[in-house]
């Protein structure tokens, strides 16, 4: 609404102006529209740029869990050189009015599009509220500098200042980081209630065993981290201090991204394997998915077939198999889990 007020008092006064002159407001006009183009090809740039930085932070924390020295220094190298790239195509515009408007509309328009239902369905109860409580003071922060910028008189250094707190907040980066985090855990497969389950299996422990699974330590550790700082971001950020919010949000998007790069990699074949388990075992009548100690159950069935898993061999081929193969309820009643078909949770 605040950026369309301020449009149509250009428009009231290009129209002015081209009756008084004669037609030199539409040289004024062509320059604005090609501006505007300037603008958004700009955007499109840092954007670009801000995903090709993400690709390589990516890459370097591979390399690094791969302990692989010359790829580091090579992922080292494209970082740096990725976040010259980011300078250079997102360095700031002249702040004025129709900016600061430009840029809390987009945030709104970004935060608008989450789909907070879905990220209520994967996450924890705890984190799923505090991104709600997030999002809901981001946007309060929004409709606030909104307003300020409305007001007639406002000089330049406020301008900048709310074009700052703007930026701090960042929340069209919040919301791109939140999509992204829904898409992965959404695309290994399996429903949001098999997800659930999975993120209630890594906040109970993940089962013992020699074995290892691939990724899901890291991906464990990474829930933590983002359980704990959703903690913190529930708790009330200052939007007074932009320093204190980029900060809080910059790290806050970081774990975000570092899951998405997680679930994508190295945890995928395991997490596939994880939810068809998931899915198995309800149909079975084992475990309700999703629901209150369902990851309770699944540590107990994986512990068990880790446990009798045989040596040498790939423990996610034989998870695969038995899953393609249909034969749980068989191998579940072989190791002595036979007890759990039947629907303990129901």
């Amino acid at each position: 609404m605040h950026s369309r007020m301020f449009r149509n008092g250009v428009v009231t006064g290009t129209v002015t102006l081209a009756l008084a002159l004669g037609g030199v407001a539409v040289t004024g006009g062509a320059a604005q529209a090609a501006g505007a183009s300037a603008d958004r090809e700009v955007s499109s740039q840092c954007q670009q740029a801000r995903k090709d930085l993400s690709k390589a932070k990516k890459q370097l924390r591979k390399a690094k869990r791969a302990d692989n020295a010359a790829k580091v220094r090579k992922a080292k190298k494209r970082v740096k050189a990725e976040k010259r790239d980011v300078r250079t195509a997102c360095a700031p515009a002249p702040v004025t009015q129709e900016t600061v408007l430009e840029q809390v509309q987009q945030g709104s328009l970004a935060l608008d599009g989450l789909d907070l239902n879905g990220l209520t369905a994967v996450l924890p109860p705890e984190a799923a509220g505090a991104i709600q409580a997030l999002i809901a003071q981001l946007q309060a922060g929004l409709d606030g500098i909104g307003g300020q910028a409305q007001v007639p008189g406002l000089d330049t250094a406020q301008l900048e200042a709310l074009l700052a707190a703007v930026q701090a907040m960042d929340p069209a980066g919040v919301a791109a980081a939140l999509q992204g985090l829904l898409g992965e855990l959404t695309a290994i497969g399996g429903g949001p209630e098999a997800m659930a389950t999975l993120i209630q299996l890594l906040q109970g422990g993940l089962p013992t065993g020699d074995l290892p699974i691939a990724g899901i330590p890291q991906l464990e550790d990474l829930i933590g981290q983002l359980t704990a700082q959703l903690g913190g971001l529930g708790g009330g950020l200052d939007l007074t201090n932009p320093a204190a919010v980029q900060a809080a949000i910059a790290q806050f998007i970081g774990t975000i991204e570092a899951i998405s790069g997680n679930v994508g990699g190295d945890s995928a074949p395991w997490l596939g394997a994880l939810t068809e388990m998931v899915d198995q075992l309800g149909a079975l009548g084992a475990l309700v998915p999703g629901g209150a100690g369902s990851g309770a159950i699944l540590q107990q069935v994986i512990s068990g077939l880790l446990f009798f898993a045989q040596p040498g061999v790939d423990p996610l081929g034989q998870l695969q198999g038995i899953l393609d193969g249909g034969g749980l309820a068989g191998i579940l009643d072989l190791i002595g889990l036979g007890d759990l078909l039947g629907g303990l949770l129901g």
